[in-house]
């Protein structure tokens, strides 16, 4: 969840204890078995609250990201748009690929408390960049030297793990054909020659290339058809499927409205998962999947899960509408508070 929905939760937690204590303080009456309930609920409040505060303490000594690291991060950003790998991007490439799949030496009698915590280190982030998308691990080991990240003494842990929540997000709109030649040498040399989180992660490097490589072949006609939700060789059972999708959304239960305006930033930072929960966009995806071989041009994947209505009166309103998964969905209209009419 982002900074700004946390930041907004906080404020509606706030602003519903300042309410509620008002009326805490009014002429109300309870029971006996309601004072127990608030005297249990008395208990718990101070627990979490004393959680939060904690929490908020940490929170705060964290520092903002510096200009030094916004402008590493834009320089690892960079690596997509590399098209030749020169020598010495190939080194430290693999220099770090080896690093991160192998870890650091082994820990000998003869080591120092200090390089015994720099180890440690070391190893701790490597298992976080191996828990990252392949984009991410190729960018950063394209751009960034082993020695600056793989302890606090050439990278901070406010930095790295910066540098983590910025850019997990990134793709390589295409992988060089050296890199994928690269990563094929080292699947068969020592150290990574048995190495089976290595062997899966240049795995799916080969399959992304691979299925960039065979969009691009296309020759570019764009995806009108595409577009208006027409596959060529669309199979009948997945236009039975979308019809049903169609007819289910008619049958609508209930309507949600008169949302906090303090809760947007929930809504927001949850949609996407929302919507790639959604039955729509994981039959898309499996339609695009089993088509794209024989679709002309260079086709986008594109979804229909979000619909653009526009008024011709420029007066009034654009209406935006999402499809998103029914589970998910619930959760997020309790999230934002909203009103069931």
């Amino acid at each position: 969840m982002s900074a700004g929905a946390v930041l907004a939760q906080l404020s509606v937690v706030l602003a519903h204890m300042e309410s509620v204590s008002s009326k805490l303080s009014s002429n109300i009456r309870p029971s006996w078995d309601q004072l127990k309930e608030f005297q249990n609920l008395s208990v718990q409040l101070e627990a979490a609250s004393e959680r939060i505060k904690k929490n908020l303490e940490i929170l705060l000594r964290r520092r903002a990201p510096t200009e030094k690291d916004i402008n590493l991060a834009e320089q690892v950003r960079s690596a997509k748009d590399i098209r030749q790998v020169m020598p010495s991007l190939g080194a430290t490439l693999k220099r770090n690929l080896i690093l991160l799949f192998q870890g650091p030496r082994l820990d000998s009698a003869l080591d120092t408390s200090a390089t015994k915590a720099r180890k440690n280190q070391a190893r701790t982030r490597c298992e976080t960049l191996r828990a990252q998308t392949h984009h991410l691990i190729l960018l950063w080991s394209i751009k960034i030297q082993p020695s600056a990240w793989s302890s606090s003494v050439g990278m901070s842990d406010n930095t790295f793990y910066f540098l983590i929540e910025e850019l997990k997000m990134e793709e390589m709109s295409q992988v060089p054909a050296r890199i994928v030649e690269i990563l094929e040498y080292l699947k068969k040399e020592e150290p990574l020659k048995n190495s089976m989180p290595f062997e899966n992660f240049a795995k799916k490097v080969a399959q992304h290339k691979a299925c960039t490589d065979s969009l691009k072949r296309k020759h570019s006609t764009e995806t009108s058809s595409y577009q208006e939700g027409s596959y060529k060789t669309l199979r009948e059972d997945d236009s039975q499927q979308q019809m049903q999708l169609i007819e289910r959304s008619k049958q609508i239960d209930y309507k949600g409205s008169s949302m906090p305006i303090s809760n947007l930033p929930i809504l927001i930072d949850r949609l996407p998962t929302a919507i790639k929960s959604s039955v729509q966009w994981k039959w898309e995806r499996r339609v695009f999947l089993n088509n794209v071989g024989g679709l002309e041009g260079d086709i986008l994947d594109r979804t229909d899960c979000l619909n653009f209505f526009v008024p011709k009166d420029r007066n009034h309103d654009i209406s935006i509408t999402l499809t998103v998964g029914h589970e998910v969905g619930l959760e997020v209209i309790a999230e934002v508070e909203a009103i069931r009419a």
